[in-house]
Parts: structure tokens; C-alpha cells; sequence
């Protein structure tokens, strides 16, 4: 079993891409969602410094959710269980194209499967599952990609 990512021997590398503003974390969603409540308890519980935001409260624009659409396929970003897809007319479902989406998540954010944490503005893991942020952090401490100095 691994070790959690605040008991490693190598958390003062993670932490010192945090406080050094080498590594900027942030993470996506809706405050009321129990996946990003857990996700956000995790990196707190991990001592993980990242940036929250409440896509409600800080609306993403059309170019941001360009940006991920660019890096990841429509299907991995929309959350077609939502109550808000749900709530679209038929026409609208079938219409979507990755060409006009930008424009339908920036008038309904919550259609993006939460929560999305991104690492220097890349999609790292859309979602919530321990063992896959657990798996992620271990991989950043003991492969750092880059030193932004």
C-alpha cells in the first residue's frame, strides 16, 4: 500500500513547488457537489496548496472552456447525468457539436463533470478518486516535469 502524499519523505519537493509558485494548482466545481467537497478535503488533508474555484461564483468564459475543450474531448468533459443536461430540449442535446460547446457551458457550467483539477493550466484528472490524485502527486514528487525559475 502506498504511503499517503503528506507522509512521504519527499513532500518538502511538493511543498516547495507550492510556495514557490512553481506549480500552480486549481481545482473546479460546484460547492454543493459531495465529489468536489472530498477532492478538496483531500488536498487539504495532504497539505496540497491549491486554488479553489466555485464555478458558480467565478464563471468560467467561453474562451476557458475553449481552452479545455482543446484538451480534452467533449464526451470526457460533459456530464450528461446532470440535471442540467437533463434539462436541455432535446434539439440543444442533439446539436452539440465541440465547435459550439464552449458557448453552452459557459451559460450552464454545471454540465461540466466536476470536479477538474488542472496543474499550470493542463487538465491533470477530471473527477474524484483517491487513489488517482494519490497516484498523481506521487508521480509530480518523484518526476517533476519542470522548474518555472
Amino acid at each position: 500500500m502506498k504511503k499517503p502524499v503528506a507522509k512521504s519523505a519527499s513532500m518538502s519537493y511538493l511543498e516547495r513547488l507550492n510556495k514557490e509558485n512553481i506549480m500552480n494548482i486549481e481545482l473546479f466545481g460546484i460547492s454543493s457537489c459531495d465529489k468536489v467537497k472530498a477532492a478538496r478535503k483531500w488536498l487539504s488533508d495532504q497539505k496540497i496548496d491549491f486554488q479553489w474555484v466555485d464555478i458558480r461564483q467565478s464563471p468560467i468564459k467561453e474562451d476557458g472552456w475553449k481552452n479545455w475543450l482543446g484538451q480534452v474531448n467533449l464526451d470526457r468533459l460533459l456530464n450528461k447525468r446532470s440535471t442540467t443536461w437533463k434539462g436541455l430540449d432535446t434539439n440543444t442535446q442533439q446539436s452539440l457539436t465541440p465547435n459550439n460547446a464552449a458557448k453552452l457551458f459557459e451559460s450552464h457550467p454545471t454540465l461540466m463533470k466536476r470536479p477538474l483539477l488542472q496543474i499550470d493550466q493542463k487538465i491533470i484528472a477530471i473527477g474524484f478518486k483517491p487513489e488517482n490524485y494519490q497516484g498523481i502527486f506521487n508521480s509530480l514528487m518523484s518526476n517533476p516535469t519542470k522548474d518555472k525559475k
